[in-house]
């Protein structure tokens, strides 16, 4: 896995990881700028499944190489490659606790684009931006340009395709591993916008913040959900992404 994968902005890879508990937070001030925050739970037996999966190789561990790994975190190496993109660490407690590993981190960023860049862009995936809509202003995703592959990569990606498919009885018994506790997955992501909310597909909305809420339940319909939500540009002069 990657020392820090994609935070929180896309859900899939935590529904396929299964077990998973996240909180995120995402507030947007008046200039653009802000903060995001994250408590992040997963149980060692887990943890350590992922990691056994993820060794095999193939394309499910391609896939959860977007999740984070805070086991093998590298701080100050996450510290000065989001730092290339003015986003800043302003706290970060990774502990072991009750037999799960607990993780909160709080980031400072000048803008959303930023924050993606910094976060989606140099892992892949996808991002969030905020774009003129009439009077108002869109916050919605996009598609993080995701840094070249070397030749090497490819090869490597290959070898581990063919060392996973060598494995495969070994792959489907850690999924199953995996799906036992399917039903420990939860997901909330709340965005808190500096404009009133005009309209959103957020399961739910309290004042200026928007809440998307994904665990076992309805984990299928929300995969491939993207926030998308229209807010005031009373009194605001944002930088857009136009």
């Amino acid at each position: 896995m990657k020392k820090l994968g994609h935070l929180g902005i896309v859900v899939l890879v935590a529904a396929l990881s299964g077990c998973l508990q996240v909180k995120m937070a995402t507030d947007i001030a008046k200039d653009g700028s802000g903060t995001y925050t994250m408590t992040y739970s997963v149980s060692q037996e887990v943890e350590q499944t992922l990691a056994e999966l993820n060794a095999l190789g193939g394309e499910m561990a391609a896939e959860m190489d977007e999740a984070p790994d805070f086991a093998d975190f590298d701080r100050d190496e996450f510290v000065a490659k989001v730092g290339k993109h003015g986003v800043k660490l302003v706290s970060y407690a990774n502990d072991i606790k009750d037999g799960r590993r607990i993780v909160e981190l709080k980031l400072s960023y000048p803008d959303l684009v930023s924050f993606s860049e910094a976060i989606g862009g140099s892992f892949g995936g996808s991002g969030l931006k905020i774009t003129k809509h009439g009077d108002d202003y869109l916050l919605s995703s996009y598609q993080v340009e995701k840094t070249e592959v070397t030749e090497a990569a490819k090869e490597d990606a290959q070898e581990d395709m063919n060392a996973a498919m060598q494995n495969a009885a070994k792959s489907m018994e850690l999924m199953g591993r995996l799906m036992a506790h399917l039903s420990e997955m939860s997901m909330a992501i709340a965005i808190t916008l500096p404009g009133d909310i005009v309209e959103s597909n957020a399961h739910r909305v309290e004042g200026r913040t928007c809440i998307w809420e994904i665990n076992a339940n309805n984990m299928m319909q929300a995969e491939g959900m993207e926030p998308r939500v229209v807010f005031s540009g009373k009194g605001l002069s944002l930088k857009t992404a136009d």
